[in-house]
Parts: structure tokens; sequence; C-alpha cells
């Protein structure tokens, strides 16, 4: 590991940190704040040109995409990703630049190259690195990128499919293998447009040069270069994270004990045991606000450092000489960091002493989400079987979901994919078979290699669940169509169970006409992407993948009336997630698993509660 003394190092971590810092601090902010009212009149337009249908999403994209709105939102997307990368990557560059010749940084001319930078971005190839930027670097976690598109990601119902695959594996393997090599040969990109004047096209060239002459020497500086800022983030972690919580922990349980009874309010400061549980909260909202304050300016210093350092080793490689030592220059701005830094921990404070006493209608909110066993009983049972009903009734759960497709002799039977073939195996599709056909496979689910089974019909399904659960009933397939809508309204209409379904579909043609003709249905449409205004979607639940639900777009459908349920939640952590939001339904094939977390979460110690919740509390000044 390199040394990182400041007296023979002009570049070492600690001067940069004491001297260099504030500046990339202060540009933070004022990205900050420039970025966050620019998106804003951004998305607005969006709104506007999706105001139409209320929303573009993954249900409803096809009639969008045949009209002029399609275009102009691509480009009001480009200008997102244009004013992320501007203030993201191509102002910072040019502020490392002008650190490593010995200048004190300017913002307004960092920003103002960065403009005029971005018009050598406005060709054939410089829109297929902006695409790569924005969409490919998320996915494979390779290479700088921004803000706006970090969470990018292939939704988790496809990686599961890619990964039960072994086809679509070995596909998806050699796409990643791809990725990594394209972002190895594009590591020096933007410093050739930028600080080489290259065209984008040239650009890629240069930094293949680049990278395949000095492989080594690139490997060995920012391997040592990436231990040493790992190790900075684990010593920050350690003092002001871990050591906090067996602290905290070491003393909670006592007061715990004594303060079973505890109030909020006026109430805490009535008895010694009382007081003692208030400075508890106190000290636990204290420590975890700042142990995250603390996290969130390490990454803003260890990313910024980063690039000076990988700014340096391309300034280096393009010279084919070793880089002059120029000493990096003092910020005026160190003494207005300190003081902002003591103003930060009166604010810490302050925020930690209001916390306390008002943790109990802050913090302390009853778990509502309803479970839905996804595929009848997820994996207590073979998929999409009756025995899954009672198995997830069993289990506790609110609802079952199913899937409905229609046989070519007008019956609607349970299937979920578009052919028997993993089940049964055999090649031909629902739609192609009568149900005597049907009825005579003998389904094996792959998770149930000892039980065998037949395809249930819908209405033996909403005979299991009467009395029982409720059936949520997804449309399916080719068949998801406005005949299958009446029909199946028509079979639950005779069985007097229109209150125990509620009608899903991945079309929202589909809903839309349905909650249309049938309004004494609950509906639901099922999305995995969506930008616009999604309340306005005509139906009663939105039902969102799980990467695409946040605590805004909760309190956004809340706002407008309607429900909203995720799928398909099966891992620890999205069920601390979503059983500790407002969301009303949780669609999961782990019962057991959502049981075991509900309690968890419900045992949790107030230090655990503000650990859980405040976890992105700064989120706002760090993009």
């Amino acid at each position: 590991m390199p040394s990182e003394n400041t007296k023979t190092n002009p570049y070492s971590f600690l001067r940069f940190a004491l001297s260099v810092f504030p500046e990339f601090w202060m540009f933070q902010l004022l990205a900050s704040l420039c970025l966050f009212p620019l998106s804003r009149l951004v998305w607005r337009f969006v709104r506007a040109l999706t105001a139409k249908s209320g929303a573009v999403t993954s249900a409803n994209y096809l009639r969008f995409l045949a009209s002029w709105r399609f275009p102009a939102l691509l480009a009001l997307l480009a200008l997102l990703i244009f004013l992320y990368l501007l203030f993201e990557l191509l102002a910072p560059l040019y502020l490392c630049n002008a650190l490593l010749k010995g200048e004190c940084p300017r913002f307004r001319a960092a920003l103002a190259d960065g403009l005029r930078s971005l018009r050598k971005l406005a060709t054939p190839h410089g829109f297929l690195f902006l695409f790569y930027l924005a969409v490919l670097v998320p996915i494979s976690g390779v290479g700088f990128r921004i803000h706006l598109t970090r969470n990018f990601y292939i939704p988790k119902f496809i990686s599961e499919v890619i990964e039960s695959n072994p086809h679509y594996f070995l596909l998806y393997s050699l796409l990643m293998l791809f990725l990594l090599w394209l972002g190895y040969r594009l590591a020096f990109f933007l410093h050739a447009v930028l600080l080489e004047n290259c065209t984008p096209r040239a650009a890629y060239r240069r930094s293949s040069e680049l990278v395949r002459k000095n492989r080594l020497r690139i490997l060995k500086e920012l391997v040592l270069l990436f231990l040493f800022l790992t190790a900075v983030r684990l010593l920050v972690a350690l003092f002001f994270q871990f050591l906090p919580m067996l602290f905290l922990v070491s003393k909670e349980s006592s007061l715990l004990d004594r303060a079973a009874e505890a109030g909020n309010g006026l109430e805490l400061l009535q008895t010694a045991e009382s007081r003692s549980f208030l400075l508890y909260r106190f000290a636990a909202a204290f420590a975890v606000l700042l142990g995250n304050y603390m996290r969130a300016m390490t990454g803003l210093l260890c990313n910024s450092y980063f690039m000076l350092r990988f700014t340096k080793l391309f300034l280096g490689l393009s010279r084919e000489e070793s880089l002059q030592p120029a000493t990096l220059p003092k910020s005026p701005r160190r003494k207005l960091l300190r003081n902002v830094m003591g103003f930060s921990v009166f604010l810490i404070a302050f925020f930690s002493f209001v916390i306390a006493f008002l943790y109990a209608p802050l913090f302390v909110r009853e778990q509502k989400a309803k479970l839905v066993a996804h595929r009848a009983g997820g994996y207590l049972a073979p998929e999409n079987s009756l025995a899954g009903i009672a198995a997830s009734e069993a289990a506790g759960a609110y609802a079952a979901e199913t899937d409905v497709q229609r046989t070519l002799d007008g019956y609607y039977i349970i299937n979920h994919d578009d052919s028997f073939r993993r089940l049964a195996g055999v090649k031909r599709t629902p739609p192609s078979m009568n149900l005597l056909e049907i009825k005579g496979l003998v389904l094996i689910d792959p998770n149930f290699p000892a039980t065998t089974y037949s395809v249930p019909t819908l209405g033996e399904m909403l005979d299991a669940c009467r009395g029982k659960e409720k059936l949520f009933i997804e449309l399916k397939g080719m068949t998801a169509d406005k005949k299958t809508a009446d029909d199946v309204m028509r079979i639950v209409r005779e069985k007097d169970m229109v209150s125990e379904v509620v009608i899903i579909s991945l079309s929202y043609r589909v809903i839309n006409y349905t909650e249309t003709h049938y309004p004494e249905f609950e509906t639901g449409v099922l999305l995995f992407a969506g930008v616009g205004d999604l309340p306005k979607l005509n139906c009663d639940i939105l039902l969102l993948e799980e990467e695409s639900v946040s605590n805004a777009r909760i309190a956004e459908i809340h706002a407008a009336g309607k429900q909203i349920g995720v799928w398909t939640v099966n891992d620890a952590e999205g069920f601390r997630r979503f059983f500790d939001s407002a969301v009303d339904y949780i669609i999961t094939d782990d019962l057991v698993m959502a049981r075991e977390q509900r309690e968890y979460l419900a045992a949790r110690t107030p230090y655990q509660v503000l650990e859980d919740r405040l976890a992105n509390f700064w989120d706002f000044l760090f993009f």
C-alpha cells in the first residue's frame, strides 16, 4: 500500500482532505442545490408529456411509443443525463485537472468548461457512450456512474428467470464479461474527450491504447488505491457506527427494562428511570445521525480523491513520463468547512433531542402490510395448486395470488408460464389445448419432485379460497383480453365472491376495461417501471416491482386514495424494508421468512429502529 506521508507525497490523502476537500464539499452542496430544482422542473415536463394517459408504464407503453411524445420524452431524459453528467463527472474532472496544475479550482470555470465539453458528446459515438454510462454501467457496476441512474437494474423477476435457466445464465454471464471488458477499454474515455480534446470516436481509441500499453501499472495503482480507500471507509464505520452501536447495545437492556412504561414528551422528565431512557434515545439518535453523516462525508471524500488520483494517472500515462508534482493549493474555505462541520454537529444534536422526545409518534408504526402468497402457496406447496391455498392460509397469509389463462374450448385454468413445458414436459400452450387435455397432464413442481398434481380450474381455486383468504387473480399471457375479463367476472359473480377477489394483470388495457365495466371489483395493475402520474391509472391497487418502490411514491399513491403493493419480495432486507414502510400488500414466495422478519421488527430496540429509519437521512445533501 502506498505511503500517505504528506511530507513526501504532495497528493497524499491527508493533504487532500485537509487542504482541498472543502472545495469538493462546497461544489457538492452547490450541485445538490442546482440539480434538485432542475430535476424537478424536467420531471414536471415529463409528467405533462404523459398526462394524457396518466403515466407511461411497463403495462401501457406501446401506444406511447408510437406517438410524438416518445421522442420528446427521450429528449427530456437526455437533458437530465447531461445535467447529472455535468455536475457529477465533467466539472469535478476539470476541478481535479486544475488542482494537479497547482491552481486553485474555480466552480464557475469548471462548470463553463463542462458545458462546452458537452457539445463534444453530441455525436453518434457520444450518445452511445451516454447510453453506456446511464444504463450499462449501473448494470455491470464497472466505471464512473451518475446518481440519476445509479439504481437502474434488471428487475428481480427477470434475474430469477435468468438464474434458473442455464442457457440464459450463460448469455447473461457473457454479457457481463463483455461489459467488464468494455468498461476496462473505456476507462479514460472522458479524460481523453475533456483533457485532450478528442472526439468521442478518437477518445475510445485513445483510452483503449492507454489501457493496453499500461495494464499492469493501471491494475497495480488502482488496486492499491481501492484497498486504501476501503480501509478508510472501514475505519470511519468502526469509530462512528460500530463502536457506538456496541456501547448502546450494552446499556439498552437495563434501560429498556426500567423504562418499559416511559411515555413521550414531558412525561420522560418525571422519574430518574424515564430521564435515563430519554438520554438513551438521545444518544441512539445522535449516534445514528452522526454515524451516517460521517459515512456520507467519507464517501464524498474518497470518491473525490479517487477521481483526483485517476486523473493524475491518466495525465502521467498520456505524457509517457512522470507527472511533475505540484503542491495542492490550500482551500480558502477550510475555515468555513470547519464551521459548517461544527454547525452540523449542533444540528444533529438538535434533531436527536427532538427525536428523543417525539420518538413514539415519529417512529412507532403499526405494521399493516398484508402478505399475499405468490402462485397460491409460495415455497410451501407446489405452485398454483389447491394445496398451496391451504398452505398459505395456514401460514397466515391475507391472500393468495394465482394465474388464469383461457383454454382452446373457452374454460379457465391455472398456469403461470406460456406453456406446460416446465411443469409437465409438454411444450403446448393453454390456448392450444382443450380442458380435457389439460386435465390429463401430470404436473411436477421442481421444488416438490415427489408430489404430482393436476391443473386446477379457476372455479376450483375459488372454491378453495372461499371464506379463508382473498384471491388475487392475474389475467395472464396471450389470453389476457376483454373476453377473459368478462368471463372471469361472470364466474366470480356466479360464485358470489366479488368481495373475495382482486383482478390484476400486467396489461393495463385489460385492467382499465375491467375497472370501467366492473367497478364493484377491486383491480390492480402490475408494473415494473413507469414515469408520470401513476395514481391516475384507472385501478384500485398499484402493484410495483420492489426496486421501483420509494417512500415518496407510496405517499403519492396513498394521497390519491389508492393502495400500493410490492412484488415479489423474498429476502430479509426486502421484508424489513417494506414491513417498515406504509405499503399495503407484499407478494412473496417465502411466507416463513416474512413471519420471522415481522417478529424481528416488532422486537427491535429504539436504536435498531432509528438505525433502520434514518439510514438515508443525509442523502439529500449527497445526491
